[in-house]
Parts: structure tokens; sequence; C-alpha cells
């Protein structure tokens, strides 16, 4: 699963939480989620990074045929 979004705190974080109550793997494209300021969104992808989500930068990103 790959989740992008606009709001990493709120809509973000509860789509992520969801997701991982239901034992989905999870994904983030770094670049392709926002927040209300740089400094938050940093502390997202940390938060994230720290409960087992695999964030992924864009250019990294393999399409699946």
């Amino acid at each position: 699963m790959f989740i992008i979004g606009l709001d990493a705190a709120h809509c973000i974080n509860i789509t992520v939480e969801a997701a991982q109550n239901r034992n989905y793997k999870v994904n983030l494209i770094e670049e392709a989620i926002l927040s209300e300021s740089v400094e938050m969104k940093d502390s997202m992808v940390n938060n994230f990074r720290e409960r087992g989500v695999k964030v992924i930068k864009i250019e990294n990103l393999k399409i699946l045929k």
C-alpha cells in the first residue's frame, strides 16, 4: 500500500494507523506528502519510520506492472 496526501499529521497519520491495524505493509512517498510546515512534515516522517512505515523517495519508486 502506498500513501500520499496533504496533511501528514492528520489524514495521513490516521490512514497509516488504520492500515497498520489491518496488517498492511505501508509505504509513503516522501515527496508526495505535505504538512503545515517543513518541520512538522519532517517530524511526522520520522514518526512514521519509527512505527515501521517504509518511506520511499520518489526517484526510488519502481512502477509495478
